[in-house]
């Protein structure tokens, strides 16, 4: 049976497009960080995140998708191998082809500090961009790849990547290789069957944004919570011939702004009193500049690119 010819998209329709992808991600990406740990991982020291910077960093995703979309819109209608009674449906591959690229990009940037690469991740990403570059030609092969241009998927390969981190310390990589095998294959399955229904540009962009406002309205419901652990040693039992000690650190702070190190201000008087009865040392250098790796290093004793993070 023919397809339905889908005429040159509006510049609306191409915004649309762009604001749905991104907004998708983002969506995926806060209920990731920001909701998922409250429920799935028992004891977990949870912290609350504030409603309305989750509003307004979804509102840059969707300011960027919009972007975004306008510029596919405009190139769809500039080059003429995609200017064609079929070119709308050239929306959703190339903006979701956009979010994929940008996400490669960044997790190809920030792979130097890790020691072990999201291979899975890495893998799922490529595919994305293999299959929406597809969709952009014509024929039955760009058909059957329709599916796969999903605005969720590459999102999707990132909670994915996320979910089989939290195992990697504990299965052993042949059961490992087979988490990762089958949730690849599961979400491209899911993929094929959803792409099956693809929704109007207006209709899709509606379903993302009723997500984020329930993704926002959840972190403003959830609380913090503190870490329990009921099988954490009792100060008591660590004493038995070690040194008892506290360490006390003060997240992204300088040393330039600290009267403690000669600034000219009075910003540290207590830390000033208590040097006076301490050792200060003043050539100390961190060994990274993210709190988590930094503060790995502090209990390990080893460098951040012999240590895997799960953030």
């Amino acid at each position: 049976m023919p397809e339905r010819p889908d005429p040159n998209p509006s510049l609306v329709a191409a915004g649309c497009c762009g604001i749905t992808a991104w907004l998708t991600y983002g969506v995926i990406e806060l209920a990731c960080i920001a909701i998922f740990p409250w429920f799935l991982k028992a004891g977990y020291e949870y912290k609350a995140y504030d409603a309305g910077f989750n509003g307004l960093l979804l509102g840059l995703y969707v300011l960027i998708g919009a972007v975004a979309g306008v510029f596919s819109g405009l190139a769809i209608r500039l080059i003429p191998a995609w200017n064609g009674e079929n070119s709308g449906r050239l929306l959703r591959p190339l903006n979701t082809l956009v979010v994929s690229a940008v996400l490669l990009a960044n997790l190809l940037i920030l792979l130097r500090d890790w020691a072990g690469a999201p291979i899975i991740l890495v893998v799922n990403l490529i595919l994305v961009i293999g299959a929406n570059l597809l969709c952009t030609g014509s024929g039955d092969l760009a058909r059957r790849c329709r599916p796969f241009s999903a605005a969720w998927l590459p999102a999707g390969a990132y909670l994915i990547s996320l979910a089989l981190g939290e195992w990697s310390g504990s299965a052993s990589p042949v059961r490992m290789s087979l988490y990762v095998a089958l949730a690849t294959a599961g979400l491209w399955a899911m993929a094929w069957f959803a792409g099956k229904w693809e929704g109007t540009p207006g209709r899709s962009l509606a379903v993302a944004a009723v997500a984020g406002a329930v993704v926002c309205a959840g972190t403003a419901m959830l609380h913090a919570t503190p870490y329990l652990d009921s099988g954490a040693p009792t100060a008591a039992a660590g004493a038995a011939g070690r040194p008892n000690v506290i360490l006390i650190s003060l997240d992204t702070v300088r040393a330039d702004h600290l009267s403690v190190y000669g600034y000219g201000k009075k910003t540290t008087p207590n830390l000033e009193q208590f040097a006076r009865e301490s050792e200060v040392y003043t050539r100390a250098v961190s060994s990274g500049d993210m709190t988590l790796p930094t503060h790995a290093s502090f209990f390990t004793g080893l460098y951040k690119q012999c240590l895997i993070f799960t953030f």
